[in-house]
């Protein structure tokens, strides 16, 4: 949880994996979205990609837009 709450928007890729203590593992799934017409699209120059960290249930996944930490999700820690 401490690491977690050091973890702050607009942090680059390496600052993160430095805070952490390495690189997480990427998400493989693709950058599709859907618009509130339901015409879907791709990634493009602004895709996202999403890093996981998982241990003993517990995991934190950050999403990085043009190489800078937009949000962060977490499920197990206290």
């Amino acid at each position: 949880l401490a690491y977690y709450d050091k973890i702050q928007a607009g942090l680059q890729q390496h600052e993160v994996e430095s805070l952490r203590g390495g690189p997480g593992e990427r998400d493989q799934t693709t950058g599709m979205s859907i618009s509130a017409g339901g015409i879907a699209s791709g990634s493009g120059a602004n895709s996202q990609i999403t890093y996981i960290w998982k241990a003993k249930g517990k995991a934190v996944a950050v999403v990085f837009a043009g190489g800078k930490l937009g949000t962060k999700t977490q499920r197990g820690l206290q």
